[in-house]
């Protein structure tokens, strides 16, 4: 059994690698392919595919899960994989800048981003907010298990997958939309309403008693928009305001906060979790994202007026 956990930890690493370093990747493209009078619209195009994926995983592979076992759903994702690398390495054509600059390193990356305000929204929301389905994930589905005895419920985890598979589909029918607003209603705002929506999904779940109850379609829901509407604005600003010699280092940078945040938001939850109560992760989570949303609101000004 010992062996089996250590195995499983390094394929969660693994894992998280090419997720690393193929993830950022999507951003910079549609950043070097796309202008600014329709980039908003270039990063909800790669948001939506992520939620097709979503819908695609939650709702179609957690079904045949129950009936060939989860290891089948491991070579398949392998071979998608594959295939995606395989796609890339014959058909995609990389746009490298002409200026290359001359420092590339952490601390370059640090010393841009300390000093653009923009940016510093960008990854502070990248930490706060795409994280949010990792974390209504782990403990929706952990909470389900838990509960299912008590609510008379078989197979929770496939409940648990229903659930997400809507807030995957709710993401993919939000994206475009959210990228026609952030083109002409601005990036500030979507980003900023994004936040809250998520919030006001969090707190919800966080007062409901029963994990099973049709309201959490509504949470999930909320979340999904929230999702679509904070990790596309904040994709969007970043791209923009990046010195064009550093814009992979600093998409990289931005992609970095993601399992940062997973990492902090679900040790902390988790904690909660088990010693507070089980609807006590959501409401930190609604919290923290109504907070920053508030904050953002506050130097929205300043952010607009430092991303012309």
């Amino acid at each position: 059994m010992k062996g089996q956990v250590i195995i499983t930890y390094i394929m969660r690493f693994l894992v998280g690698m090419g997720l690393l370093t193929g993830y950022p990747q999507f951003i910079a493209l549609v950043a070097d392919y796309t202008d600014k009078r329709d980039r908003g619209k270039g990063m909800a195009l790669n948001g939506i595919m992520m939620g097709l994926g979503s819908i695609v995983v939650f709702a179609v592979l957690a079904q045949v899960a129950r009936k060939t076992g989860l290891m089948s759903l491991f070579y398949l994702a392998g071979a998608i994989g594959f295939l995606g690398a395989l796609v890339s390495r014959l058909w995609l054509v990389d746009r490298m800048p002409k200026d290359k600059p001359k420092k590339l390193g952490i601390k370059e990356i640090y010393r841009v981003v300390s000093k653009s305000l923009p940016l510093k929204v960008s990854y502070l929301t990248t930490f706060i907010a795409r994280p949010d389905t990792s974390t209504i994930a782990t403990f929706l589905i952990l909470w389900m298990v838990y509960a299912a005895d008590t609510y008379g419920i078989t197979q929770a985890t496939a409940r648990g997958s229903m659930v997400m598979a809507v807030m995957g589909f709710v993401s993919f029918m939000a994206f475009p939309v959210v990228g026609v607003l952030i083109d002409r209603w601005g990036r500030v705002p979507v980003l900023i309403c994004g936040l809250i929506s998520g919030s006001l999904g969090f707190c919800l779940a966080g007062v409901t008693q029963n994990p099973f109850s049709p309201v959490m379609y509504l949470c999930v829901s909320l979340m999904g928009l929230g999702v679509a509407g904070a990790v596309t604005g904040a994709n969007t600003i970043a791209s923009e305001v990046s010195p064009k010699p550093l814009l992979g280092s600093i998409l990289g940078g931005l992609n970095t906060m993601h399992p940062l945040g997973v990492l902090f938001f679900l040790q902390v939850g988790g904690l909660l979790f088990d010693k507070v109560g089980y609807t006590i992760p959501f409401m930190m989570k609604g919290i923290v994202n109504l907070v920053w949303g508030l904050c953002v609101l506050a130097l929205r000004r300043r952010v607009v007026l430092s991303n012309l």
